[in-house]
C-alpha cells in the first residue's frame, strides 16, 4: 500500500472512529435514567468520547485531552462557556442551597496550575538535567559494572537500576539510556534468549519502578490530584514509604522470574570491557551540580514533615535552581514532554467535570458498588490493568481514578491509589507502554515471550497489591 493510500486509510477510519463515538455519546446522553441532571448527562457523553478516543488513539491522547476540556467549555460551563443556551433534556442541578449550579470556565482551567503540574514539571525537568549532563548513564554503569559477569546478579541490578531511575524520571527516558547501554552488550544471535531476558529486564523495571513516589508516572500524579481535591492529602514521604517495599520486591522478583523463563546458554556471556572504561570517567562540573540539585531535591522530598514544604514547591525550587545555573537552556525547556502535562490537565479536568456535575454520585449506585471492600478493589484494580494493557497508562488513571472514586466515596481514597497502582502492571504488549514498545522495536524480544512474561508479572503483582493494599494504603491515607 502506498503512502497516499495508507493516509486515505487512516483518515476514513478516525472519520468512522469519529462518527461512531458522536453517535455513541449522544445514547448515553438520551438513554440515562430521568434522575440524572442534565449536566451530569452531558457529563457522562464526554466521558465516552475520552474513553473511545483515548482506547483507539482516533487522536493523538494530548489532542484527546484538549477537546476534553473544550467539551467541558463548551457544554458544561455557564460563566464563560455555553451551557446555558444549549437545550436541556433533565433538569438542572441544583446546590446544597437550592440554588441552580452555575459553574464557570475556571473549573476546568484550573487543574491546569494544580500542585501536582507544577510537582511533575519539576520532576520532567530534573530528569531532562539528568540526561543533558549524562549523570544517568554515569549512575547505570557504576550500578551494573561489578556485577556483569553474573547473570542473575546482572538481570537483578538491571532491573533494579532502571527501576531507581524511574522513580526520578520518565519511564520512556530510563528505558531509551539503559537499552542504549545494554544493548551492544547483549550476547549475539537472534536465539539468545538470555538477551531477551535482559532486555524484558528493562521493561519490567521501567514500568514498576514507575510506582514508587508521586513524579515518577503520570498516573500517580492523577491519582493525587483528584485526592487532594478531594481533601485528601498524600505527602510525599508516605507515597515513597508504602510503595517502595511492594515495588522492590515486584522488581526483584522480575528479574528471578525472568532468569528462570531465559537462562543463558552455556558458553553465554556479557562483554564488560566498555563498562570497566566507562566505569572510571569522571562526572563534569553540570552533571556534579545536577547531581546537588537532585539529592537536595529528594531530601526535601522525603523529609517533608520536618519542614513543610509542599512537594510542587521543592519541585519549583529545583526548577528554578537548574536554569539560574544554566544546567538547562530556553533549548531544553523547548524539548519538555509537555503533551504529557496536557494529558494530565485533561485527566484532572474530567474528573473535576465527574464531580462538580454529580455524574460520581450516579457512579456509586452501578452494581460493582455494593461489593464487598475486597472484592470491590479487586474487580477495580483487575479492569484497571485489563485497560493498561490495550492503552496509555496515562488515559486510563484518567478514566478509571474518578470511576474508582465514585463507586464508594467513604474508601474513594483507597481505590484511588490501588487504581494508581494497578495502572503500572498493564506490561504485557508493546502497546501497553512506551517501554514496552522500546523494548519490543529492539528486535530483542519477541512477541509470545513478551505477552507470556508480561501475565505472569501482573497477576503477581495485582495479588501482592491485594494481599496487603488495607494496611499498607490505610497507613499511606491516615
Amino acid at each position: 500500500m502506498s503512502d497516499a493510500a495508507s493516509l486515505r486509510e487512516q483518515a476514513r477510519r478516525r472519520a468512522l472512529i469519529v462518527i461512531l463515538t458522536g453517535l455513541a455519546a449522544a445514547a448515553v446522553y438520551v438513554l440515562l435514567p430521568v434522575g440524572v441532571n442534565e449536566l451530569a448527562r452531558r457529563a457522562a457523553a464526554i466521558f465516552v468520547v475520552a474513553c473511545v478516543f483515548w482506547a483507539t488513539e482516533a487522536l493523538p491522547t494530548y489532542a484527546t485531552a484538549l477537546c476534553v476540556v473544550a467539551l467541558e467549555v463548551l457544554f458544561l460551563a455557564h460563566n464563560g462557556g455555553v451551557a446555558g443556551a444549549l437545550p436541556s433534556r433533565s433538569a438542572w442541578p441544583v446546590g446544597p442551597d437550592g440554588a441552580p449550579v452555575r459553574l464557570t470556565v475556571d473549573a476546568f482551567f484550573a487543574p491546569l496550575g494544580s500542585p501536582i503540574i507544577v510537582l511533575f514539571l519539576g520532576g520532567l525537568l530534573l530528569a531532562a538535567a539528568v540526561v543533558k549532563h549524562g549523570l544517568d548513564r554515569a549512575l547505570a554503569v557504576r550500578l551494573l559494572s561489578p556485577v556483569a559477569g553474573h547473570p542473575l546478579r546482572l538481570m537483578i541490578s538491571l532491573a533494579c537500576g532502571t527501576a531507581l531511575l524511574s522513580m526520578w524520571m520518565s519511564n520512556t527516558a530510563a528505558t531509551a539510556m539503559m537499552l542504549s547501554i545494554i544493548t551492544p552488550l547483549l550476547p549475539r544471535g537472534p536465539t539468545s534468549r538470555y538477551g531477551t531476558g535482559l532486555a524484558m529486564c528493562v521493561a519490567l523495571g521501567a514500568n514498576l519502578g514507575g510506582m514508587t513516589t508521586p513524579i515518577s508516572t503520570p498516573p500517580n500524579a492523577i491519582a493525587t490530584g483528584a485526592l487532594r481535591a478531594a481533601g485528601h492529602e498524600v505527602r510525599f514521604f508516605d507515597w515513597v514509604v508504602v510503595s517502595l517495599p511492594l515495588a522492590a520486591v515486584l522488581v526483584v522478583g522480575a528479574a528471578v522470574l525472568l532468569y528462570a523463563m531465559f537462562p543463558p546458554l552455556p558458553g553465554e556471556k556479557i562483554d564488560t570491557g566498555s563498562f570497566a572504561a566507562a566505569r572510571h570517567e569522571r562526572l563534569t562540573w553540570p552533571a556534579k551540580a545536577t547531581l546537588a540539585v537532585l539529592v537536595a531535591a529528594m531530601a526535601l522530598w522525603v523529609t517533608e514533615p520536618l519542614h513543610g514544604l509542599s512537594p510542587a514547591a521543592v519541585a519549583l525550587l529545583a526548577a528554578a535552581a537548574l536554569t539560574a545555573l544554566g544546567l538547562l537552556g530556553r533549548e531544553d525547556l523547548d524539548h519538555l514532554d509537555w503533551n504529557i502535562l496536557i494529558l494530565m490537565w485533561g485527566g484532572l479536568s474530567l474528573g473535576q467535570a465527574m464531580q462538580s456535575t454529580g455524574l460520581l454520585a450516579h457512579v456509586g449506585a452501578l452494581p460493582i458498588a455494593h461489593l464487598g471492600g475486597f472484592s470491590q478493589a479487586a474487580v477495580i484494580a483487575l479492569l484497571t490493568v485489563s485497560l493498561g494493557t490495550f492503552m496509555s497508562n496515562t488515559a486510563t488513571a484518567n478514566l478509571m481514578v474518578p470511576v474508582a472514586m465514585g463507586l464508594a466515596p467513604e474508601r474513594a481514597a483507597e481505590l484511588a491509589v490501588v487504581t494508581a497502582y494497578a495502572c503500572s502492571f498493564g506490561v504485557a504488549l508493546p502497546v501497553s507502554t512506551p517501554s514496552n514498545a522500546m523494548v519490543f522495536a529492539s528486535g530483542r524480544v519477541p512477541l509470545r515471550d513478551m505477552i507470556k512474561a508480561g501475565l505472569v508479572m501482573q497477576f503477581v503483582a495485582l495479588g501482592l497489591l491485594l494481599l496487603g493494599y488495607r494496611q499498607a494504603i490505610a497507613w499511606l491515607l491516615r
